[in-house]
């Protein structure tokens, strides 16, 4: 039952930083009219 609920947070985990890892190159190609919220989210991202 542990290992169920551990898998589910990793994949939730690698969801997010995929999303964000794409919405941070959407940004940078200049899409900030799509999500400006977002932008200003993915700027503090280090990579």
């Amino acid at each position: 039952m542990k290992y169920k609920l551990i898998i589910g947070v990793c994949i939730v985990i690698t969801c997010i930083f995929l999303y964000l890892l794409a919405m941070d190159s959407l940004c940078d190609q200049g899409g900030e009219n799509f999500i400006f919220g977002i932008c200003q989210i993915t700027d503090l991202l280090p990579f």
